[in-house]
Order: structure tokens, then C-alpha cells, then sequence
């Protein structure tokens, strides 16, 4: 609700560049909460919302030029585009121009990997990152792991024949991270004849 109520805010008062990031360690769940909250401004974008796996935390992270060039495809340019970062940047802002569009960055490596996505007015961008950075007016929201109480119930929610001890320990051993107490809990679903205290 925090960042889908900045966001709104940003575009009610004409905020020229709107940006937010989540940011938190791997699993946390920073990607999933990016489409949850893209989703629910969908009416706010109306002509395009955007994904671009940046791939920061690889060492086959894309460039800024490559980013750049992924976008300006997706809006049907598909002629030969420049390998010049200063010319990418215009027809960049020239696809984005008078439009209201959300562009997700996902898994920025730091705020140089994402420097040169900053979009026009009426546009958001909004970026996920393992590690935490600054730029001028970004919304920030930090993501922890879930309670002790909270990993168990997720467990339980998607492998119901998981007892109340196991969930615990299962979770505790998942660091209480979203996505792998998701993992454990579709392995036990799908392979209901795997003894728990074995996958424990």
C-alpha cells in the first residue's frame, strides 16, 4: 500500500520523475511484490507497463544500452538501433513521450545500472535490487523475511499435511524467505509420498 499510494501521489501532483525501489536480500519476494503492486496501478498506466529483467545480481547483467533497447523495441521500433547510450536515452524518451507508462526494472545491480532509465514525466519507474541506493526523490521500501509465525502458516497453506513442528523447521531452514518456503512446500505437495522428517 506504501508504494501504490506514493506512486498515486506522484502522478496527482505532477511529480516530473517517478521512481521507487524494493529492495532486499534474494527470496525475499521483492519481484512478486513489484507485480502486485504494478497490477494495481494498471489504470494509472494505461498505455504500457513494462518488465525488464536487468540480471544485476549475474554476472551476465544487461547493460544499460541493451535495457534501453529491449524498451524502444517493445514499442514496435525494430530498425536498426544505435549503440550510442546518448541516442538510445532520446528514443527512449521519445517512445515514453506522452504517454503514462510503468517500467519494472528488476534486479538492479546498484543506482548506475538504472541511471539511465529515468523516463519522462507521467511515467514510473519502479526497480528491485539486492542492495540498497539513492537517487533524488526515489521511494524506498525495505523487505525483511517473514516472521517465524507467518513462514510456518505459508508453509502450511501449500503443504497442509505438514504439522505445526515441521512447518517451523522447515521454514526456519529456509530462512524464513518467501521463495524458498514456496519451493519446499510445492515439493511436498507434488510428492506426497516423501517423509517430511527425510526433507527435513
Amino acid at each position: 500500500a506504501f508504494l501504490i499510494t506514493a506512486i498515486r501521489s506522484a502522478l496527482d501532483t505532477g511529480t516530473p520523475t517517478i521512481l521507487a525501489c524494493i529492495h532486499g536480500m534474494g527470496g525475499v519476494g521483492k519481484t512478486e511484490l513489484a507485480f502486485a503492486v504494478a497490477q494495481r496501478l494498471i489504470d494509472h498506466f494505461p498505455d504500457a507497463q513494462l518488465v525488464v529483467p536487468l540480471h544485476g545480481s549475474r554476472d551476465s547483467a544487461l547493460t544499460p544500452v541493451q535495457a534501453l533497447q529491449n524498451i524502444v523495441r517493445a514499442f514496435g521500433q525494430h530498425q536498426q538501433l544505435p549503440h550510442d547510450l546518448a541516442e538510445l536515452q532520446q528514443a527512449y524518451r521519445s517512445c515514453l513521450h506522452g504517454k503514462r507508462v510503468l517500467i519494472v526494472a528488476d534486479d538492479a545491480r546498484d543506482a548506475d545500472h538504472v541511471r539511465q532509465l529515468l523516463p519522462p514525466a507521467n511515467c514510473a519507474l519502479l526497480m528491485t535490487s539486492r542492495v540498497r541506493f539513492a537517487l533524488p526523490a526515489m521511494v524506498q521500501l525495505h523487505l525483511e523475511g517473514l516472521t517465524a509465525e507467518r513462514s510456518s502458516a505459508l508453509l502450511r497453506s501449500i503443504s497442509p499435511r505438514a504439522n505445526a513442528a515441521e512447518a517451523f523447521a522447515i521454514a526456519t531452514a529456509c530462512g524464513h524467505l518467501p521463495l524458498a518456503i514456496r519451493a519446499s512446500g510445492s515439493i511436498l505437495a507434488n510428492n506426497p509420498a516423501l517423509p517430511i522428517a527425510n526433507y527435513i
